[in-house]
């Protein structure tokens, strides 16, 4: 279920039952010369939509604009400071704790967003579990198998 396309009725109903939600993290920056500028962000969506299929889970609104200077020479690329963007961070999960969710399951897309994704939830009162697509071994296995040594993370195959 996603939560944009929920009416605040649902909403409450479904979060009455369970007090969780999958929050779905990435950036809008280059990814070489033949990947998308929201790879990040598409990769984390899509996972989290098939993890709340499977466990029958909400999934906020993906968070696409991301510290992302690094690439700011590439056009498209879109930037927030990472300070900025852990202060929106810290204010999404106080609001969704406010309203009685208590477990935030945030699957990430872009590497820089880790630090300030755990500072953010460190000063939050939710449970915030934060775990980037390539955390999962068998992720890695795929990787390996299908890349090989052409594997290297940012702007390559298995984004």
């Amino acid at each position: 279920m996603r939560l944009s396309e929920m009416t605040w009725q649902e909403a409450e109903a479904h979060f009455a039952d369970q007090s969780a939600i999958i929050l779905p993290t990435g950036s809008i920056e280059q990814h070489g010369p033949m990947g998308l500028i929201g790879t990040d962000a598409i990769c984390a969506e899509q996972i989290a939509w098939r993890a709340a299929d499977q466990a029958k889970a909400v999934v906020a609104p993906t968070i696409s604009y991301a510290p992302a200077p690094f690439n700011m020479g590439f056009p498209g690329t879109m930037s927030l400071s990472a300070d900025l963007w852990q202060a929106m961070m810290l204010e999404l999960f106080n609001g969704l704790h406010h309203q009685g969710i208590s477990k935030v399951y945030v699957i990430n897309g872009h590497g820089a967003n880790l630090a300030p994704l755990r500072a953010a939830a460190a000063d939050c009162g939710a449970d915030i579990r934060i775990r980037s697509w390539w955390d999962f071994e068998p992720v890695n296995v795929l990787r390996r198998k299908w890349y090989g040594d052409w594997e290297g993370m940012h702007a390559t195959p298995s984004e």
